[in-house]
């Protein structure tokens, strides 16, 4: 099973990499919703991308487990 994508934490580094500055720079950080934007789309990227890995291998027989752990992956909506 691969490891699931680092973007939240990278994104959550970089906010309090832009906190730390604001003491030093006065420059305001990124919002916490802008950043988390900004990770969501990356996430979706790289689902993306494993979906379309796993399409191919599929396509040769290899790609059901793939799929699944992808599809498992994917995050969820939250009605209400």
């Amino acid at each position: 099973m691969d490891a699931p994508p680092a973007v939240f934490g990278e994104k959550l580094k970089e906010q309090v990499e832009g906190r730390l500055s604001f003491f030093d720079t006065g420059k305001k950080p990124q919002s916490n919703k802008a950043a988390m934007a900004e990770a969501l789309e990356q996430y979706n990227a790289v689902l993306e991308k494993k979906k379309g890995k796993a399409a191919k291998k599929s396509q040769k027989g290899e790609g059901s487990a793939v799929e699944a752990d992808v599809a498992a992956a994917a995050p969820t909506k939250k009605r209400g």
